[in-house]
């Protein structure tokens, strides 16, 4: 159990090494597995292996090579253009999901039905008892697929109506609650001048009990509006609280849409029709244009096949349980993308990273000489992103090699992996799932000056579930201020923002470099980059300001290559894990969409594709990312921000940090 920066990859070569020049009852490299994450860490520990200790015949794995060799031990023999690796995997999800959403109107329903949930927040359990009941409604939040926040379930979908359609081949132009003379009518349609008020009143003519205002006065106010109406002959169109069916919106939708036309009809001479706006055109209003729901799906079908669920599985999950409505829309849209794929590669004989794994637990079982009695040593670096998957691998190369000593090392701080299917259960409960353990705390940071240690220390300390407390210590006593920098830009002037921070971490990279660093020693990080799109990708606008500046001024920019040597490396933090430097900028710590803690993902959309998973909270994650990111400078850190929407996270280290105002 390890804290960053004290050499975890080093303990396991360490490790290795002395298992085998031991005496006299060393062990012979052959009959040691040691497994990496990553290719790129696979291929570190055989070189520094071979570098420093000559040791050349250990068994160095990826868990995806691993799988793969024990199916080519069945017989099964691989050609590379069988393998879909995760580039090709997220094209081939794409273009099914595209020839969906173009050929088959059921599934451009199920896209839309997410749509609509996907500002929902759904956190509350509704209380049984009739006060706790009114309290849940009267407190609880509804958001249309734009983000707006409306009064009820009936207001969204009102909202969302206008928003998903066009009235004679035009978008509509919907304002909630804008103010006209002194109140606010639920909605408005300036191109047409006409409003639609929803009166929150039963059958009966009464408020809801858990409304604020009682029956009479709400009446009253109802009546004050309508003589506006009609003193200024305006066009009003009125739906009822009790005209609402939650179980059956698309009814309430109809009645809706015939009484905006018959309204306009009395002003307005011609034919008036409502019509779907196209997919490219829905993700602008629910992203923008910044994002598609392809890397969720991906995700989401990663995630049950980690936990070894098929389509049909997942089918019976969705029926048999109970989901938020947006975890029940998203699995819904994901699982006929997941079934046409899993076809495809049936069809095609070929396997993708996930069935490597599965398909060699299935071996094992099916074989109990499979690799038997082979291994004395198994060695897992990067412990923390061990998923469901992963153990029973592991688990039943143990069961074959019952001698075989298991070690372990990893840091729960920095578990990030949680949306392709990692579970920190199995680091922090590990005597749960393996027998007699022996945990060694490693707490001393060999990276970052104390200045950097203290404050993420301070700042992990606020995670309260599924991490170990641990000392941390720096062997380097060194305190540098880590520096906030602060633009002054109002909240209208988000451009303003973005040109500003690219330019003065341009200025700072630069005179870094004119004395004498290299580009190596910088590192730039960003929860988020670039973004995939409903053609291609498209970078955030503080990085494509960065990049052009850097462009104009001859300093070479790696964006998204980690083993770059001669240019400064531009990452995202997911991408910057165990790597280092001397000086690391960090991008865009602001409470937004696309800041830390970022507002775009929510993993409890992935709770249907996976088992016996424990709730686990998404700040939290967020906030080891934003962990990582921090530790990963061993000298000077500098974060941006913005003084409308400063992240949270800042005022946890607040104790460590130099903050200044950016001049306008």
């Amino acid at each position: 159990m390890a804290a960053t920066g004290s050499g975890k990859t080093e303990v396991l070569i360490t490790r290795i090494a002395y298992l085998i020049a031991r005496r006299p009852d060393h062990v012979k490299p052959k009959r040691i597995l040691a497994i990496a994450y990553q290719r790129k860490a696979k291929e570190e520990i055989e070189q520094r292996l071979r570098d420093r200790f000559n040791i050349k015949n250990v068994n160095v794995r990826t868990f995806h090579k691993l799988g793969k060799d024990i199916l080519e031990e069945t017989g099964r023999e691989f050609r590379r253009t069988d393998i879909v690796d995760g580039n090709k995997k997220h094209e081939v999800i794409q273009k099914i999901f595209d020839n969906k959403i173009k050929s088959e109107p059921d599934f451009y329903k199920l896209f839309l039905q997410f749509v609509k949930t996907l500002h929902d927040k759904e956190t509350k359990e509704k209380g049984e008892a009739k006060a706790e009941a009114l309290i849940y409604a009267r407190e609880r939040a509804y958001y249309s697929m734009n983000n707006v926040r409306v009064n009820s379930r009936a207001e969204k979908e009102i909202l969302d109506f206008f928003l998903a359609y066009k009235l004679n081949g035009k978008p509509i132009g919907v304002k909630y609650e804008t103010d006209v003379d002194g109140f606010r009518p639920d909605f408005y349609l300036p191109h047409y001048d006409l409003f639609i008020e929803h009166w929150a009143l039963n059958e009966k003519g009464e408020v809801p009990d858990w409304f604020s205002q009682s029956t009479e006065d709400y009446r009253k106010s109802m009546e004050m509006k309508k003589k506006w109406f009609a003193k200024h002959d305006k066009m009003l169109v009125e739906t009822f609280t009790h005209e609402y069916d939650e179980d059956d919106p698309d009814k309430f939708i109809e009645m809706l849409k015939k009484r905006v036309i018959k309204t306009l009809q009395t002003k307005h001479d011609g034919n008036f029709e409502f019509t779907l706006k196209t997919y490219e055109e829905i993700v602008d209003v629910a992203w923008q244009s910044y994002r598609t729901p392809i890397d969720d799906i991906v995700n989401f079908i990663t995630s049950a096949k980690t936990y070894g669920l098929t389509p049909s599985k997942i089918a019976s999950r969705l029926q048999k349980t109970k989901w938020t409505r947006k975890q029940l829309a998203f699995g819904n849209l994901a699982l006929p993308v997941y079934s046409v794929y899993e076809e495809l590669l049936k069809e095609h004989e070929k396997i993708d990273f996930e069935d490597m794994i599965n398909n060699a637990i299935e071996a094992l079982d099916n074989n109990r000489n499979l690799r038997a009695d082979v291994y004395d040593h198994i060695l897992i670096d990067e412990y923390q992103d061990i998923s469901a998957q992963r153990y029973k691998l592991i688990k039943k190369l143990l069961e074959r090699n019952p001698k075989c000593k298991l070690f372990c090392v990893g840091d729960d701080w920095q578990s990030v992996m949680g949306f392709s299917g990692s579970n920190l259960n199995f680091f922090v409960n590990f005597d749960k799932f393996f027998e007699n353990p022996a945990t060694t705390k490693i707490s001393t940071n060999y990276r970052s000056v104390k200045s950097i240690v203290d404050a993420g220390a301070d700042l992990i300390k606020n995670n309260s579930s599924w991490q170990i407390q641990k000392p941390t210590l720096s062997n380097r006593e060194e305190v540098r201020p880590i520096r906030v920098l602060r633009s002054p830009h109002k909240k209208k002037y988000e451009g303003n923002y973005h040109r500003q921070t690219a330019e003065d971490c341009f200025t700072r990279v630069a005179n870094y470099i004119k004395h004498g660093y290299s580009p190596r020693d910088i590192l730039i990080l960003t929860r988020y980059m670039r973004t995939r799109v409903a053609r291609g990708y498209r970078f955030l606008s503080i990085i494509r300001t960065f990049m052009e500046k850097a462009k104009e001024n001859g300093i070479k920019i790696a964006y998204g290559n980690a083993e770059a040597q001669s240019k400064v490396r531009l990452l995202t933090v997911h991408k910057s894990k165990g790597l280092e430097a001397k000086v690391v900028f960090i991008l865009n710590v602001i409470k937004d969409a696309y800041g830390f803690p970022c507002e775009i993902d929510d993993p409890s959309i992935y709770e249907p594709a996976r088992e016996n998973y424990p709730p686990q909270d998404q700040k939290e994650e967020e906030r080891r990312l934003f962990y990582v990111a921090m530790t990963r400078a061993k000298e000077d850190l500098y974060i941006y921000t913005w003084e409308p929407a400063k992240s949270e996270f800042l005022e946890e280290i607040e104790n460590h940090i130099q903050e200044s105002r950016l001049d306008y």
